[in-house]
């Protein structure tokens, strides 16, 4: 068996690719050396702003689940997925947002940290490309203008 290691710079990172050829069977394995992609770093700020939302909530007087849940007009289920950070890797959807902006007894603070998840969402720091943030940015202000309309 043949070993044959030789590294390739891609952009702003370094590839390993180690070859092995036996007579039977050749095969190529390559190794990433970057230590976090944009994409990861990205998704980890979403995940940091979706908990802080949700720690919103409990500082705000509401412990359990039940709570959370009648006060950000959402089921059970759903906000139990936003406590655990388990959620889409989307991030919150607009129509999630619209529901929970849409609660008659949405707390002040908790309807800022969520209006500050769209803002930062709809500039594109949670990641999509413009015409994803765009259409999220429309379907969330499309639902808050009908609401502000008497």
């Amino acid at each position: 068996m043949l070993l044959r290691s030789k590294e390739i710079q891609y952009g702003t990172s370094t590839l390993t690719a180690t070859i092995c050829m036996n007579q039977l069977e050749p095969f190529a394995q390559v190794r990433s050396e970057r230590p976090c992609s944009v994409s990861a770093e990205m998704k980890a700020r979403q995940l940091s702003k979706i908990t802080e939302l949700a720690e919103t909530v409990e500082a705000a007087g509401f412990l359990t689940l039940d709570e959370q849940a009648k006060i950000l007009g959402l089921p059970r289920s759903t906000v139990w997925t936003i406590r655990r950070g388990s959620h889409k890797a989307t991030g919150l959807s607009a129509s999630i947002i619209n529901r929970m902006l849409a609660a008659p007894t949405l707390p002040p603070l908790v309807r800022a940290k969520i209006l500050e998840y769209v803002q930062e969402k709809a500039a594109g720091l949670y990641g999509g490309s413009r015409s994803q943030c765009r259409r999220f940015a429309t379907r969330v202000s499309a639902v808050r203008r009908a609401e502000a309309s008497p």
